[in-house]
C-alpha cells in the first residue's frame, strides 16, 4: 500500500484575502514507513495531515491510497497535541469508543482496549477519568485509542509538543515500541528535529507558506531509533542540514 499525493494545493479565504497554504505538493509514502514532516511555523504541515485524514478537502490535486496500482479507501486516525478525550468517559471507554462506533460488541472492544492500554502502561488506570490523569497519561490514552481501531495510516500532529522533556522521551520510546509491534504507516508532524531523527525512516522538509516538499532525508540505519546515538556524528550532521534548510526558509519571510 502506498499513499500518493499529486499536485496538491489548498487555499483559505480570510478577511485579508485568499491565503494559499499548500501549493503543488507531491509526495509518495510506502507501506509501514515512519515519516516525519518538519518545516517553518505556518507552512501547512497540519493542513496537509487534515487533508490526508479527509477532514479538509484539497482545492486542487489528489490524495490516493494505492495497492498494486489500484486506488482504494483506507482508514486513517489523527492524534493531535490536544488529546481530545471525552471527560465524562473513563479511560477504557475512551479507548474503545471507535470500536463501539464500528459496531464491535462490548466484551470484545473492552478486551482489545485493555490490551492496548497495557502496551502504553495504563492497565491500572482503566477506570480513571481524564481529569485524574497527567498530560503524558492523557496522550497515552489518545495513542491507544488511535491504534486500537487498526488504522491503515496513523497521522500525528505534534502529539508530544506540550509535554515536559522527560515525559516526551518516555512516550517517544513507547511509540517506537508500538510501531515495531504493529508496523503501521505513520506520518508525524513535529517542530523538533531531534525527535524527527530519532523516530523516522524519512524526514520531509517543507518550504515556507505556501508549503511544498523541498527536500527529503533518510535516517541512517545505524543511528535510527537509538536514544544512545543522539550525539553520533551522523545525527549531528543530519540535524545541521535540516536546520539549515528550515532557517533559510524562515529568513525568506523576514
Amino acid at each position: 500500500m502506498s499513499l500518493v499525493i499529486s499536485n496538491l494545493s489548498k487555499s483559505f479565504k480570510t478577511r485579508g484575502g485568499e491565503v494559499r497554504a499548500l501549493d503543488d505538493l507531491n509526495l509518495v509514502i510506502e507501506d509501514n514507513q515512519f515519516v516525519s514532516i518538519v518545516g517553518p511555523s505556518g507552512c501547512g504541515k497540519s493542513t496537509l495531515l487534515k487533508i490526508i485524514a479527509g477532514i479538509l478537502p484539497p482545492c486542487e490535486g489528489a490524495v490516493e491510497f494505492n495497492r498494486l496500482g489500484s486506488a482504494f479507501e483506507i482508514k486513517t486516525d489523527l492524534v493531535f497535541q490536544e488529546h481530545g478525550l471525552f471527560p465524562w468517559l473513563d479511560v477504557v471507554t475512551n479507548v474503545a469508543l471507535g470500536l463501539e462506533m464500528n459496531g464491535v460488541k462490548k466484551a470484545a472492544r473492552t478486551t482489545k482496549a485493555l490490551t492496548f492500554l497495557n502496551k502504553v502502561g495504563l492497565r491500572d488506570f482503566t477506570s480513571a477519568y481524564p481529569h485524574q490523569l497527567s498530560g503524558g497519561m492523557k496522550q497515552r490514552v489518545a495513542l491507544a485509542r488511535a491504534i486500537v481501531s487498526d488504522p491503515g495510516i496513523l497521522l500525528m500532529d505534534e502529539p508530544f509538543g506540550a509535554l515536559d522533556a522527560q515525559t516526551r522521551m518516555l512516550l517517544q520510546e513507547e511509540l517506537i515500541g508500538i510501531w515495531r509491534d504493529f508496523r503501521k504507516t505513520v506520518i508525524f508532524v513535529t517542530h523538533d528535529i531531534d525527535e524527527a531523527i530519532l523516530l523516522s525512516d524519512r524526514i520531509l522538509v517543507m518550504s515556507r507558506r505556501p508549503g511544498k516538499i523541498i527536500q527529503e532525508f533518510f535516517v541512517p540505519d545505524h543511528v535510527r531509533r537509538n536514544f544512545e546515538d543522539r550525539f553520533h556524528p551522523a545525527v549531528v550532521q543530519l540535524k545541521k542540514e535540516i536546520w539549515d534548510l528550515i532557517r533559510d526558509e524562515v529568513h525568506k519571510e523576514i
